[in-house]
């Protein structure tokens, strides 16, 4: 109760000209981006940032002396970005406290006279003009964690003129078997107990099996832990594709392992690429990222030789109870022989954080661990 009393004192102390938001979800997601820790990582992630500024500075010649609109602009970076890319007018599109802040680094910047700060939600933004270009970075952990693309396609489709440019323009979601070594060294833990305590604790192995596979995990996966080619289970035009298109990704897969190992689980990358042609990559085989790779550790890990094949369905949609997470349901089976289905949770790594589910070690009534 503390808490819905103090999410209704603070709308009533928003100043005027501010978003007032009413939904708890979107209130915790804006205010995870008003924090200035989300944007050191963001801005120390320099193989994101540089791609961004290496694909406005490419495009000069389609940006110079046109009209930008950058949705999501946190600090302002990429606007500014914009102008030096020869951008005459640039509209910074920000929902949180953070505008504020982008305020001072366009005046310190002196491009006051040419970026133009607007704090609203990118749905209630009127503008005198259509834009030459919009640019946001709007991806998330698996691609579409933090379900913000909906509201740059919308902002596309009310504000982009006709042959416009988008930053990015297209965007693809990869999957791939893995074995992860560190997750069995985390499974095994528990056996470890008999040795460096002399007390046995092989009965915590089934729950924090149970609790691992529960969620999808961000981490840095080594490319040696990549077991087939990757295929595509998400390939998004963003010129063309509606808000409908992200709201339920189905895809089928088919893998053929590379050889002799254990399947732990199954790893997800992304690819975005600018006009022009350049691209900003998360995949394991490429420098690290703050997106890192989006892993799904299975509660039954599988022997496979090479050329095993393993065919099956990734779907993935908004979680029912918080639209800015998400579930990923794996459906496949291995040499047309056994069967696996499992459902993930994409969660724990909300900006709010306020929803996410607490992994319980304890089995709820009625649903027996599993192994």
């Amino acid at each position: 109760m503390e808490r819905r009393n103090s999410l209704h004192q603070r709308r009533d102390s928003v100043p005027t000209g501010v978003p007032v938001l009413t939904n708890n979800v979107d209130l915790d997601y804006f205010r995870g981006y008003s924090t200035i820790h989300v944007h050191e990582e963001m801005l120390g992630d320099m193989i994101r940032t540089n791609a961004y500024k290496y694909a406005l500075l490419k495009n000069y010649p389609d940006l110079h002396k046109k009209t930008v609109m950058d949705v999501g602009a946190g600090t302002g970076i990429l606007s500014v970005f914009a102008v030096q890319a020869g951008a005459k007018k640039v509209y910074a599109i920000e929902a949180c406290e953070m505008a504020e802040q982008a305020k001072q680094v366009v005046k310190e910047n002196d491009m006051s006279d040419r970026i133009h700060v607007i704090q609203k939600l990118a749905e209630e933004v009127v503008l005198p003009q259509k834009v030459d270009a919009l640019i946001s970075e709007w991806m998330g952990y698996c691609l579409l964690y933090e379900s913000m693309l909906p509201s740059v396609l919308r902002a596309r489709d009310k504000f982009l003129r006709p042959g416009g440019l988008m930053f990015p323009c297209k965007a693809t979601l990869y999957l791939a078997p893995m074995y992860d070594g560190e997750y069995i060294s985390r499974l095994e833990f528990w056996k470890d107990m008999k040795e460096t305590y002399k007390v046995n604790m092989d009965s915590m192995m089934p729950a924090a099996h149970a609790c691992l596979s529960a969620d999808a995990d961000i981490r840095i996966v080594p490319p040696e832990a990549v077991q087939a080619h990757a295929v595509e289970v998400c390939s998004l035009d963003l010129m063309t594709a509606s808000p409908n298109d992200v709201e339920d990704v189905e895809s089928n897969f088919c893998f053929k392992c590379f050889g002799r190992t254990t399947i732990t689980g199954f790893v997800t990358w992304f690819t975005v690429e600018f006009p022009g042609g350049s691209t900003l990559s998360t995949s394991p085989y490429q420098p690290e990222t703050h997106w890192a790779q989006t892993t799904f550790h299975l509660r039954r890990s599988f022997r496979v030789e090479q050329d095993t094949e393993i065919k099956g369905v990734f779907e993935m949609h908004p979680h029912p109870l918080n639209h800015r997470c998400m579930e990923i349901d794996l459906e496949f089976i291995v040499d047309d022989k056994e069967k696996h289905e499992q459902c993930f949770s994409l969660h724990n790594t909300c900006p709010g954080r306020q929803l996410q589910e607490e992994c319980s070690l304890i089995p709820s009534p009625g649903s027996p661990m599993q192994s």
